[in-house]
């Protein structure tokens, strides 16, 4: 995974609970986006190349993709047993681009005479032949080549055997391509181009599996929402251009952190797109780098609290606790304590042990988490507490105890009944938080259009008993699907982030009666 290098970039990233920038500029084969477009042409270009069709050719507009496809396709190939040749300097031309292709290749050949780099590059290629490989040229960008360079790639697309193709040509580039290849001057090569695929812009259905998808490799767990006027508003503006969609969306996180929102709605894409458009000079552009200066150097003074990763955790600043009790049902040992080399280990670990004296921790923290056998953890979950800043302790807990921490903002009798439950009533404000520990056995970490699998299919079947999914139990995550989860929460009063997060599938597995609390 790919980190953005600056500081004060990576205070951005920590605001939203990002590992990575979602939407880089450059190309992200690590996290790549596969619609049924992408796919189809995937599936062509890789056929192609590997029963030796010969030559092939992939157009498009600028800022849709092209090179990234191209660096994917290259890995399939890899994984394959294909050995590739990548040509990303199409400037040169004539025996400088046929040296460029054999050093690629690892052919060691510095002789500028055409013929001496056709022979080198036969015997290569031969030789490869006889231990069964298949061998493949990609060339970027190869609308910049000379009509005499691309006469030179269909000389080289005819090494063959008397039973098949020795190398595969793999052109890639804009328009101008296959306008230059209407040519009669260059009627031979289009003759022998056996597979032509064009890259299209993402529709909006498109547009918004994308958006989500970047996000949640990067690490959003929910915290982020987009909504739908948003999505309308970013497809308007950039007609699915993969490049335009990627600067359009990392500028909205940025106006995002200065509106101290994780919300990405339809008026603050408008807001995005004017801060684009005035190139950083305009008058939102002042007040947003002011903004921004300003987020970050309070960081620094430990002013700024950062909201965690999932929509119950969260703390806002100003937030204020009040009464801490426990309600529900009357603490007991919900699971065993750490042995003493747990203990030891967990400290190793870097768990905070808390800036809390032993005496000034209250008593209902420490009952309510001897219920659970979490005692190690009482001072750095108190903390977490009173600093409004739960995700970090939560993870850890989870990873050393299996136990998954759900906030909820309402309780329900059989939740009241069967688990101890932390109260907390907020200062300044009508709304309390309930706090309680349990062991799920469905966990989701991967929720975006197109995913498959088995977790989903439980999610499925649980939403099914509810009687909000009605459809074929597949495993894949679809328009459908995500609906039937925002009604479930609407339903229960939780965010509606579309999301399943910790505190979703809490309350599904509750009122389905399939509650795996141990």
């Amino acid at each position: 995974m790919k980190a953005i290098g600056t500081k004060e970039e990576q205070k951005c990233l920590n605001y939203f609970g990002l590992r990575f920038n979602p939407f880089p500029v450059v190309p992200d084969v690590d996290n790549f986006y596969v619609c049924s477009k992408i796919d189809r042409v995937l599936t062509e270009i890789v056929h192609g190349i590997v029963t030796r069709k010969g030559f092939l050719v992939l157009t498009g507009e600028i800022g849709l993709g092209k090179t990234t496809i191209s660096r994917k396709i290259m890995r399939v190939l890899e994984e394959e047993r294909v050995n590739t040749s990548l040509v990303f300097h199409s400037v040169c031309q004539g025996v400088e681009l046929l040296r460029e292709i054999n050093r690629d290749f690892g052919i060691q050949s510095d002789s500028l005479v055409l013929a001496d780099q056709v022979k080198a590059l036969r015997e290569y290629l031969l030789s490869e032949h006889q231990k069964g490989k298949n061998s493949a040229i990609l060339i970027d960008d190869a609308q910049n080549l000379s009509h005499e360079s691309l006469e030179l790639i269909r000389t080289i697309s005819n090494l063959e055997t008397d039973q098949e193709k020795l190398v595969q040509v793999f052109l890639v580039g804009q328009p101008e391509l296959a306008d230059k290849l209407e040519s009669p001057h260059l009627r031979q090569l289009k003759s022998r181009i056996m597979v032509s695929q064009e890259v299209e812009p993402l529709g909006r259905e498109e547009l918004l599996g994308y958006v989500m998808f970047k996000l949640y490799m990067a690490g959003n767990a929910g915290t982020i929402t987009v909504t739908k006027s948003a999505v309308r508003k970013v497809h308007r503006l950039t007609d699915g251009n993969f490049r335009r969609v990627n600067r359009l969306m990392e500028r909205c996180l940025y106006v995002a952190l200065l509106r101290n929102t994780c919300r990405i709605s339809g008026r603050l894409v408008g807001e995005a797109q004017r801060d684009l458009r005035s190139r950083g000079y305009g008058r939102f552009g002042r007040r947003f780098a002011w903004g921004l200066v300003a987020t970050i150097l309070l960081y620094v003074a430990g002013w700024w609290v950062l909201p965690g990763g999932y929509s119950g955790l969260t703390g806002r600043q100003g937030d204020g606790f009040g009464e801490m009790s426990i309600v529900g049902k009357n603490p007991s040992s919900h699971g065993t304590a750490l042995s003493r080399e747990e203990s030891v280990a967990l400290c190793v670990d870097t768990v905070p042990a808390g800036d809390e004296k032993e005496e000034n921790i209250p008593e209902s923290i420490r009952d309510f988490m001897e219920a659970y056998g979490l005692s190690e953890f009482t001072a750095p979950f108190f903390q977490a507490v009173r600093e409004g800043r739960l995700r970090y302790i939560s993870d850890r807990i989870y990873r050393w105890t299996g136990y998954r921490m759900v906030c909820l903002d309402r309780l329900t009798e059989e939740v009241q009944s069967a688990h101890t439950i932390l109260h907390l009533s907020m200062e300044g404000s009508a709304q309390d938080r309930y706090i309680l520990f349990w062991k799920p056995k469905l966990e989701i970490e991967n929720f975006y259009l197109h995913y498959e699998g088995e977790e989903i299919r439980e999610l499925e079947t649980l939403l099914m008993v509810e009687g909000l999914y009605r459809y074929e139990l597949d495993g894949l995550v679809g328009p459908k699907l995500m609906t039937a989860v925002n009604r479930f929460q609407r339903q229960n009063g939780l965010p509606v982030t579309g999301f399943p997060d910790s505190e979703t599938i809490f309350l599904l597995c509750q009122v389905t009666k399939k509650d795996t609390h141990e």
